[in-house]
């Protein structure tokens, strides 16, 4: 206690529990903050690492090591029963979010300490969904402040903390496939950004500060790093919860909305277009024909548990494809089925993505898409006994009805 009393720092005359108070130091800059100039100095403090680990279970595992690779290229990527020349629907959003910030300038010498470490935050966003995995945001946020103690433990001041910048958001995963969706297809949930998925952050920003103590900024500009879950609405309403580290003295912890403006368009196969021939005088009327028998009516295969077609599957639609161009009946019912394994509700919509899927083939190779009508029949309709394999085999079908000749 003398020798602090000897010291050349400057102490007013208030005393608590016999010891003066220590408001100043001979230090020029005792505090510093935008220590690492990127965010990646947050998981020292743990957040992002707990946040991290819990994403890594199960199936978001893959999705985060896909978008670790290649963030930037998410965007290109489409479902394997998707149509890739589909155009996405750009909309524009805004967003508001409140939360809790950790906030741990470095104190330069023995004078100071990070005392309260977190504060209320609150951030508004703008931002335009760009493609079907990838929307850009612009961004500012109040992380609050950080209260300074002297080494006594007495409140000496606090440091304030800002951000603002631009991010792309990258979604990873998305729990909505093609079932979910009437006519639907399997990336239906990444195009209208509905369903619950999880996303990354990545992106530039400038940290600003201010404090009634000296301090130092060692980095203005920031490479900040973010991980979320969000989940939609059909109505373009939004819930966000959102964890993001913008240097090793700032991160936050944050519940928002997000509402996005404009409706997702309906898409429709892509039809070539027919040049108008100049008018001819009409040839003289012909003698009818006998019409062309009704064409037989297939039954393609699929592998267990897929939506997809095989070699097979297409070389057997396009001789029917063929055969209706010469007789289309008015109404064809396209039936999907499947065999017994797994939930009825699972099977359900698994057979009407195989009936979609066969439908749209059809539609591509010339069929005109109002003579099909695709249905789903799940289970319900075995032609084989589903205890044996080749049994449930012959189930794992799609066959076709004539409805009106």
């Amino acid at each position: 206690h003398d020798a602090f009393l000897a010291s050349p720092l400057p102490l007013p005359d208030s005393d608590v529990n016999g010891v003066r108070d220590f408001r100043q130091c001979n230090c020029a800059q005792p505090l510093r903050t935008g220590l690492d100039g990127h965010g990646a100095g947050g998981l020292g403090g743990g957040w992002l690492a707990l946040a991290l680990a819990g994403l890594l279970r199960r199936r978001a595992r893959r999705a985060l090591g896909a978008a670790l690779a290649g963030l930037l290229l998410a965007g290109t990527a489409h479902g394997a029963d998707s149509p890739p020349e589909r155009d996405f629907t750009q909309r524009l959003y805004l967003g508001a979010s409140l939360g809790l910030s950790r906030l741990e300038p470095e104190s330069g010498c023995r004078c100071y300490r990070v005392g309260d470490r977190h504060d209320l935050a609150w951030t508004l966003t703008l931002g335009a969904d760009l493609g079907k995995r990838i929307s850009v945001e612009g961004y500012y946020t109040d992380l609050g402040s950080a209260g300074i103690e002297n080494r006594f433990g007495r409140a000496a001041g606090h440091v304030d903390y800002r951000h603002y910048g631009l991010s792309l958001i990258g979604y990873l995963w998305n729990d909505r496939d093609a079932g979910d969706y009437p006519g639907g297809f399997d990336d239906e949930g990444y195009f209208r950004r509905t369903g619950l998925s999880t996303y990354a952050r990545l992106g530039w920003g400038r940290m600003d500060n201010s404090a009634d103590l000296p301090y130092e900024r060692v980095h203005d500009n920031h490479l900040h790093l973010g991980l979320g879950v969000e989940y939609g609405w059909d109505s373009g309403l939004a819930a966000r919860a959102e964890l993001i580290s913008y240097d090793g003295d700032a991160a936050q912890l944050s519940l928002g909305l997000v509402k996005r403006f404009g409706k997702v368009a309906a898409w429709a196969p892509r039809r070539p277009v027919v040049p108008v021939a100049a008018p001819t005088p009409p040839p003289a009327p012909p003698k009818p024909a006998e019409p062309a028998p009704l064409p037989a009516l297939p039954v393609v295969y699929f592998p267990f548990d897929r939506a997809t077609l095989t070699p097979a599957a297409r070389a057997e639609l396009d001789r029917f494809s063929a055969a209706l161009q010469r007789r289309l009946p008015r109404r064809i019912e396209v039936r999907g089925h499947t065999d017994s394994v797994g939930s009825y509700a699972y099977n359900l919509r698994l057979s009407i993505r195989r009936a979609e899927t066969v439908r749209r083939y059809l539609i591509e190779h010339g069929v005109p898409g109002d003579h099909l009508e695709a249905r789903g029949y799940g289970e319900r309709q075995p032609v084989a006994d589903n205890r044996t394999p080749e049994g449930r085999a012959r189930n794992r079908r799609v066959d076709f009805r004539i409805l009106a000749p």
